[in-house]
């Protein structure tokens, strides 16, 4: 049996499908973090505001992650969801 190299791809998926059908306010990434909601830094990448949204990125995420990740391990994903958060604050 082949072993999965996308064990991250594919728990990022999930947890942005479950985030964003359970708290679509809760975690965005905006301003609320400069009044000490640090936390919506990190949980902004699993946030989406509709379910087309959450489709097209699930895809990029996909193209990005399953061929890379095994070659990048976790390197693609520390800067995959790091910078959106930052950007977004810009």
């Amino acid at each position: 049996m082949k072993r999965c190299d996308c064990r991250i791809t594919l728990t990022v998926a999930a947890l942005a499908i479950v985030l964003t059908a359970l708290a679509p306010d809760a975690l965005i990434a905006d301003g609320r973090v400069f009044h000490g909601q640090w936390w919506r830094l990190a949980s902004g990448p699993f946030i989406h505001a509709t379910w087309a949204h959450l489709v097209r990125d699930l895809t990029l995420v996909a193209l990005a992650g399953i061929p890379y990740e095994a070659r990048l391990g976790r390197m693609i994903w520390i800067l995959g969801l790091g910078v959106p958060p930052l950007v977004a604050l810009q």
